[in-house]
């Protein structure tokens, strides 16, 4: 939802080894960098993963990424945990909403992996949530936003996206946003 700058943000090469010099200075010296990404056995995230560690040993080849693989039935527990360095979740809408993906990052939240609790943060979810101008509605939850992208709460790596090509004399398919996806019940071959 949120339209400012962040919106177009590239990635910044020379911003990157910046930071990394100045993370060494506050290591050991020879300390070797290496980040531990913790990763579902799941060959969409597989490959996602694979991605990023060959951009950061490319383009700061003082870094080393190792991909550790998780069972999928024990991965969520172990991030949950916080048994891993660093891992990696996703989430589909039950609903169309906002509030669907904004209740994650509330203190408590069940799949709030990250733990971010900011008072402001919820005070504008509550605020967005009696809110019944759907347009105000969504400048709340912009502001909200704001917060999540500037604490870097989480990082989107992708959106899933999905086509369907459909013969002419088929009708009355129906492909929902949120689960179930598609709706085979109104389907008619005319």
């Amino acid at each position: 939802t949120y339209t400012g700058n962040y919106q177009t943000k590239t990635q910044d090469l020379v911003e990157a080894k910046r930071l990394l010099a100045l993370a060494k200075t506050e290591l050991p010296a020879n300390t070797p960098l290496e980040l531990t990404i913790a990763v579902q056995e799941n060959a969409t995230y597989r490959k996602v993963f694979e991605n990023i560690k060959a951009q950061i040993e490319t383009n700061l080849p003082e870094v080393t990424v190792v991909l550790e693989s998780i069972p999928n039935q024990l991965y969520f527990s172990q991030v949950m945990k916080k048994e891993t360095a660093a891992g990696v979740g996703s989430w589909s809408a039950a609903f169309t909403d906002y509030f669907n993906f904004m209740e994650l990052f509330k203190a408590g939240a069940t799949f709030n992996y990250g733990a971010y609790d900011k008072p402001e943060y919820e005070a504008l979810i509550e605020k967005a949530s009696i809110e019944g101008d759907i347009e105000k509605q969504a400048e709340i939850y912009k502001q909200a936003e704001v917060f999540l992208v500037e604490d870097a709460v989480y990082i989107p790596l992708y959106q899933v996206g999905v086509t369907y090509e459909l013969k002419d004399y088929v009708e009355g398919f129906v492909y929902n946003q949120v689960a179930p996806s598609i709706d085979y019940k109104f389907i008619e071959i005319v």
